[in-house]
């Protein structure tokens, strides 16, 4: 019996601790497809992996033969324009593909993932072709699909010429016997996007109001309300340069201001070329403003109104490649007659792959602040400041944070198991007839 019980752990050892054999570029693969999807907010990963069960998905991209990389753009029409990029790794390096698909505005849910796994399914075929599995592909077009590559399909006619309207309102009400909050928020977005030029129109305003009954029986309340209206049209001038047109205004009961209004040119100069824009970015934006304050109360440098001319110059990146996506900006401004009332800002954000299963997140601005014009000679009363309801003065802000998540076990992600999905949120109970 012992014999026996040394002779299958020895076993169990050697089976354990083979090693597994290495995929060199030209050899022939022995299992299916590894794809490792790197996408963060565009793709329902189970549908995919229900959809496309032919290939082996894995949650380390250094065992996958393919890096699925994709990227995630707003369109003019409201809609996603997503950029996949498919790098091939082990059997594959140097097999490297890019396709691009656009989703509507209006397309559900189901619509978008189905769209997203067609796109994929068309990409993987390349690599797909190069295994075992590549003698069972089959390719068909659809009658209709075959016209219109053939150029015999109608374009379809656009009444709107390419604008898009948005609106939303909402509201929200809460309380209880000895206290009191509602809230009134509402936009109005217009918008058209070509490839020459970019128009955007915003309306939006918030209303907010809180009633609080104290101890001696008196009553407090407090009202606070901000509007704003932002204006753009830029347009592209070459594979590097854009130009635009900028005009805000804005009221708002927290900053003590019942209206201040901006107009001003601006120029951008994209180091890279805006083509490449879902992988990587660095470009310079300078903006000139002629800015008017009308302050609801007098402020500490004794005005009530004032014209002022405002510049700011900003360098804002962005890189999304296999090993992580990180971006960050820094922006500094002040007005011209007098240098001393500035503001500099710094901005980064990483998401960074520092070791197989180890991922570094980070996220992070800090405001060095020497401009606050419109803060009110009489200041803020104890009240007003526990509640928010006037902007202090500072000579700073920051927000950051910072972590790290680690994955280990299985490197496989095939199965998709819908049992008990429910209980995530507590104890829900569905019916359906």
């Amino acid at each position: 019996m012992r014999r026996f019980t040394a002779g299958l752990v020895l076993l169990l050892l050697g089976i354990v601790g083979r090693p597994v054999a290495a995929q060199t570029a030209g050899s022939t693969p022995t299992e299916a497809l590894r794809v490792f999807l790197d996408c963060q907010f565009e793709c329902d990963s189970q549908y995919l992996r229900t959809e496309i069960n032919y290939v082996n998905w894995v949650v380390d991209r250094t065992v996958s033969d393919v890096h699925l990389l994709v990227a995630s753009e707003e369109t003019g029409g409201g809609g996603r324009k997503l950029t996949l990029r498919f790098i091939g790794q082990r059997l594959f390096q140097g097999v490297d593909d890019e396709l691009v698909h656009i989703t509507q505005s209006t397309a559900s849910q189901d619509d978008r993932r189905r769209g997203i796994a067609q796109v994929i399914k068309l990409g993987l075929v390349r690599y797909l072709a190069r295994t075992p599995d590549g003698a069972r592909l089959a390719v068909t077009m659809p009658a209709a699909a075959q016209a219109a590559a053939q150029g015999t399909g109608l374009k379809p006619k656009d009444p709107w010429h390419n604008w898009v309207f948005t609106t939303s309102a909402n509201t929200f009400l809460n309380g209880e016997s000895q206290q009191r909050f509602s809230n009134l928020r509402g936009e109005i977005d217009a918008s058209k996007v070509t490839d020459k030029w970019k128009v955007n129109l915003t309306l939006s305003g918030s209303k907010n109001s809180s009633r609080f009954t104290l101890p001696d029986s008196s009553i407090f309340t407090d009202k606070t309300s901000f509007y704003s209206i932002d204006a753009f049209a830029g347009r592209s001038i070459n594979e590097h340069w854009s130009a635009g047109l900028a005009a805000s205004a804005f009221q708002s009961t927290r900053s003590n201001i019942d209206l201040s209004d901006r107009v001003g040119p601006m120029v951008e100069f994209n180091i890279f070329k805006y083509a490449e824009a879902t992988r990587r970015r660095l470009a310079f934006l300078y903006q000139v403003s002629v800015v008017h304050f009308n302050y609801t109360e007098a402020t500490l440098y004794d005005r009530l109104q004032e014209v002022l001319v405002q510049q700011s110059l900003g360098l804002a990146g962005r890189a999304r490649q296999p090993w992580g996506d990180v971006s960050g900006s820094i922006t500094a401004s002040h007005y011209l007659n007098d240098i001393s009332k500035n503001q500099l800002t710094l901005f980064a954000s990483a998401n960074l792959r520092v070791a197989k299963g180890l991922d570094l997140n980070l996220f992070g601005q800090y405001s060095r602040i020497r401009d606050q014009l419109s803060l009110p000679a009489s200041g803020a009363s104890r009240d007003e400041i526990l509640r928010q309801l006037r902007e202090l003065q500072t000579g700073y802000r920051y927000f950051m944070s910072l972590g790290l998540s680690y994955r280990f076990g299985s490197i496989f992600n095939n199965v998709v198991n819908p049992r008990f999905s429910s209980r995530g949120g507590g104890n829900n109970f569905f019916f359906s007839f």
